[in-house]
């Protein structure tokens, strides 16, 4: 009734389509228990006679109690026999917690609902990764009550994947986005890549993944899976941040794109397509939303800014692009899509949804009614258009062009392929013009390189730059067509730092430098970055304190730093200190003096070694100076023996032999000893 205001708690407000061909409001529904920052209508969805309304904020319990802050929850509601759509139940997960973000993505497919928690932690079994993600199937029993019956997460999930940023539904079909995961290419993570995945009912009733899938050409920070949709056995994902186009050149940051998949007859999901806008350009966002029904896809790039014709630029005023499956030539773009009054941040298809001919598309940031007036700041609007189709006739042309083709509507082809433009004749009916188009694009050359911020990097044209950013050198081609070289260049830090360091002695540097005195130092090493990195240090050498002693004593001991020491000594002592530590060194040797006794047993005299004549028995120390300079005693015991002198007197006959054998022969006087 738009009394009782709540701020930001969110409403939804359901149309129908009258006898008259018109769409009329119906009626504005509300959550039962509203409350502020609630966000209920943050999603929607409807099938039949059942809506399902997100609140991704809310914070209560299916009976308004447990308060956990920004768990989420959903509201179904359906429509009676009067018409008249009636809140049903408020469902939230069994296993809620503090900001889940249950509700943040909803669809319904009849008795079946799908929500998305992007921000859950915990899993059926209660293990707990980081802001993961997960999605809940509630189904409606006999009884009109919705269960929930499974909670699904990813096979390979990890800490900040994101899934359940996106859910879609279609009869035994899921298709899941986790736009923040990051899949592995060539054993490398690329973050924020994207992915999702399908899930689907096996004849149990469980919902079980069977396909996990990537871009052919993921890369990092592309945001696959921001937008997911599935029809049958084709599903459609939305890379609202890729760049580059379906050849995977001409790159424009953030052009966006968006991927077809289909399933073959043994029930594998592969890439089918790549598709972007005819007009695509940077910034566009384009698979900011997506939508598939039947062999029709719709695209919405809230952030894409010209007319139908390419025109009339609007910032963010938005488009969408209508694709068709052709018989020949895959999906192929039919018409570009804008609002009628497109205004500047209209964000135009922030949010789209295709059934059958018909397709609504919401625009978050318009800002005026129907007629174009009463202007309220971002109050939003939808738009719903239809497909209408007329007699037309076909002609065919077929083309070879360089790089793109602009059509005779003004779309503009980059890739070779099958394309049809739509013109009005001059009796009013279309005009449908096939083209079979050759882009010839051969020498396109993506180089990615890297600096460092002290160097410079020359271009294939020959220009040196040394600034971070895309370059373009555009080269003639043997085929006449030119050949763009786009240079991704990035440029790494030079990093520098200065330290104020005290050290003792000397100062060894990260490159191995010794510095022994007080000074200011440069050293030059390698960064994280790969480039150098000048290191400045102001240092300050202080003396360490040193005390040696070297001593050496003959039987004595020795006092050093208030020990006694008697024995060989070596002691290194470190004391520490505020500053730098002191070093005491003791080297103690002890050399001892020693005593030697010689006996000597001799007639008359003895000269000892150490020249003392000796003529009297009796005891007589000598002292000698050793090479350790301690004394030697020498102790000498001497006895001496007297000589026998006895005189004899002989009378002998001839001769006489003396006892030592000698012989005399005359008288005389002899000696004999």
């Amino acid at each position: 009734a738009g009394a009782n205001v709540k701020s930001k708690s969110g409403s939804a407000y359901i149309y129908e389509l009258n006898s008259m061909g018109n769409w009329v409001q119906k009626q504005k529904i509300v959550a039962s228990d509203r409350d502020v920052n609630d966000y209920f209508g943050c999603a929607v969805a409807i099938s039949g006679n059942y809506i399902v309304v997100g609140a991704y904020s809310e914070d209560q319990n299916a009976i308004g109690g447990s308060t956990k802050s920004g768990a989420g929850s959903a509201y179904i509601f359906e429509r009676n026999g009067s018409g008249v759509w009636i809140q049903k139940q408020k469902i939230v997960a069994s296993n809620r917690d503090n900001s889940d973000y249950f509700g943040f993505s909803v669809d319904v497919d009849r008795n079946t609902a799908i929500i998305g928690a992007r921000q859950t932690e915990f899993d059926s079994l209660g293990t707990t990764i980081y802001t993961t993600g997960s999605a809940y199937f509630f189904e409606r029993n006999s009884g009109g009550v919705w269960i929930e019956t499974q909670q699904i997460y990813s096979s390979d999930r990890r800490s900040g994947d994101g899934f359940g940023c996106s859910v879609s539904i279609n009869e035994n079909s899921a298709i899941i986005g986790a736009y923040t995961s990051d899949p592995i290419k060539a054993s490398v993570k690329q973050s924020d890549a994207g992915s999702a995945y399908i899930f689907e009912k096996d004849t149990g009733g469980t919902w079980v993944e069977t396909a996990n899938l990537v871009a052919d050409d993921l890369d990092v920070s592309d945001r696959f899976g921001h937008s997911v949709s599935i029809d049958g056995n084709y599903a459609v994902v939305g890379a609202r941040y890729e760049d580059h186009d379906t050849s995977n050149s001409n790159y424009l940051i953030i052009a966006g794109s968006a991927y077809v998949y289909s399933k073959d007859g043994t029930g594998n999901w592969s890439q089918q397509q790549k598709i972007v806008a005819s007009d695509r350009d940077g910034s566009d966002e384009f698979g900011f939303s997506v939508s598939i029904s039947g062999n029709k896809i719709l695209v919405g790039a809230n952030k894409e800014d010209h007319d139908a014709s390419g025109g009339n630029s609007a910032s963010g005023a938005g488009s969408a692009y209508l694709y068709e499956l052709k018989t020949i030539g895959g999906w192929n773009q039919i018409s570009k899509i804008v609002a009628s009054d497109r205004q500047s941040s209209d964000l135009f298809a922030s949010s789209v949804s295709l059934d059958g001919n018909t397709m609504i598309f919401g625009a978050s940031g318009e800002d005026h009614d129907t007629s174009g007036l009463n202007s309220m700041s971002d109050a939003g609007s939808a738009y719903i258009f239809e497909i209408a189709y007329s007699n037309s006739s076909i002609d065919s042309l077929t083309l070879t062009e360089c790089d793109s083709f602009v059509s005779i509507s003004g779309n503009t082809y980059s890739a070779t392929g099958i394309y049809y433009d739509t013109i009005i004749t001059s009796n009013g009916c279309d005009s449908v013009v096939k083209y079979d188009l050759t882009i010839i694009s051969i020498n396109d050359t993506n180089i990615y390189d890297t600096i460092c911020a002290d160097e410079t990097f020359t271009l294939t044209g020959g220009s040196i730059v040394s600034i971070i950013g895309i370059y373009r050198d555009t080269l003639l081609s043997v085929n006449g067509c030119d050949s763009i070289v786009i240079t991704n260049l990035h440029v790494k830090d030079t990093t520098s730092s200065l330290q104020t360091i005290t050290m003792c002695d000397s100062l060894i540097s990260p490159s191995g430098k010794i510095w022994r005195m007080t000074g200011i130092y440069n050293d030059t090493i390698t960064n994280s970055e790969g480039c150098d990195s000048l290191m400045t240090f102001d240092l300050t050498i202080s003396t360490v304190y040193r005390d040696t002693l070297v001593e050496v004593k003959c039987d004595s001991s020795i006092t050093w730093r208030g020990n006694t020491y008697s024995t060989n000594t070596f002691i290194h002592d470190t004391v520490n200190s505020a500053v730098c530590d002191s070093i005491f060194t003791l080297d103690y040797t002890k050399n001892s003096s020693f005593i030697s006794t010689i006996n000597y047993i001799v007639c008359d005299s003895v000269t000892v070694f150490t020249g003392r004549f000796i003529d009297s028995s009796g005891t007589y120390d000598d002292t000698l100076t050793t090479i350790n300079g301690c004394d030697s005693i020498y102790r000498f015991i001497v006895m001496i023996n007297n000589k026998d002198t006895s005189t004899q007197n002989v009378t002998t006959c001839d001769s006489l032999i003396s006892p030592s054998g000698k012989v005399w022969k005359s008288t005389g006087v002899y000696y004999d000893t």
